[in-house]
């Protein structure tokens, strides 16, 4: 070989084979699936992060998948006990991504009367809302076995005790289902500080002097130990709720003056009231009533209860540069 020859490029030979990431070992791609997500949990990532190659083909979805599940009950687990909350985490074990994705929390009733247990939830939430999920369902949930008689018998104290009793022989009796309401009085005044805290959740640069002057409800004004302030990754949030009972005036005939502004039915605080700073930080807030039809207004006297809160994201619009260069490239 000349000198001139070494100095030439040389010509590559057809590649006979094809070199690709299935031709490396299960361990490899096992140790780049958890270079795309920590420990291979694809909800700690965005979704574009790893949706190329989670949709390449059926082996690779199926060991990403495979992967991503083995960790999940243990990354749950974790959230779940690291605030010692009575919050219940389903599916614990879930058993396809598409059930990963969507994730429900139980909220106890009971937990509902004691602010220190509702503020160690708001702590254990968290970790949730920085998950990449498409949607994560808040529902108050009833006593289902002797162990959370136990653990209400426990957490509770004897004041908020008797108060749950007092609240759960309050309630009328009326030839209906069951299962339609809740076994203890709950009645719109019971929700609205849970359903009001999601948006200091999903928007929390409200609680820094963003929140509306007639919200009583902000989770970080008012504690000492307020929830850290995350970005909420989460696609939806939802508060799923049963039938509400009727409103029950006090002895002196008032209304609670936080939720009912004027005394009457005809006007009440709802978490849609900021529904236009929601929509400031990326976040559209409606509520739906039992056949799903959605209601943004505030005036709702005649309207039934609220079955579920709804926010979810919206998306970002492109601005004209983005546009013209997305049609630019179209014509090439």
């Amino acid at each position: 070989m000349t000198a001139l020859d070494r100095l030439l490029p040389r010509s590559q030979p057809p590649a006979t084979e094809k070199c690709h990431i299935l031709a490396a070992p299960v361990e490899i791609r096992l140790l780049v699936y958890r270079q795309i997500a920590p420990a291979g949990f694809l909800p700690d990532t965005h979704y574009r992060v790893h949706f190329g190659l989670f949709l390449a083909c059926k082996q690779l979805r199926d060991e990403m998948e495979y992967e991503c599940l083995r960790m999940a009950p243990k990354i749950l687990q974790k959230i779940h006990s690291k605030c010692h909350t009575p919050m219940k985490i389903r599916p614990p074990r879930p058993t396809n991504f598409a059930s990963l994705m969507h994730v429900t929390i139980g909220i106890p009733r009971w937990a509902m009367f004691s602010p220190n247990i509702q503020n160690r939830i708001y702590h254990a939430v968290t970790p949730l809302l920085d998950l990449h999920l498409s949607s994560l369902t808040i529902g108050i949930e009833e006593l289902e076995s002797e162990e959370d008689l136990l653990e209400l018998m426990s957490a509770l104290t004897p004041r908020e005790l008797q108060r749950y009793l007092d609240l759960t022989r309050l309630i009328p009796f009326k030839n209906e289902e069951p299962t339609a309401n809740y076994g203890v009085l709950t009645t719109y005044t019971s929700v609205v500080g849970l359903a009001t805290a999601i948006n200091c959740l999903v928007a929390p640069r409200l609680c820094v002097g963003g929140h509306h002057e007639e919200n009583f409800w902000c989770i970080r004004a008012h504690s000492l130990h307020p929830p850290p302030r995350v970005t909420c990754n989460i696609r939806k949030v939802i508060l799923s709720l049963k039938k509400l009972h009727d409103e029950v005036r006090c002895r002196c005939g008032f209304l609670p003056h936080q939720v009912y502004l004027d005394q009457t039915l005809q006007l009440r605080w709802s978490p849609t009231d900021e529904a236009s700073l929601l929509r400031k930080e990326g976040w559209c807030n409606v509520w739906t009533t039992e056949k799903f039809e959605k209601v943004v207004r505030r005036f709702f006297s005649d309207m039934p209860p609220p079955a579920q809160f709804i926010r979810y994201k919206l998306k970002k619009r492109e601005g004209r540069l983005m546009k013209a260069v997305k049609g630019l490239l179209r014509c090439v």
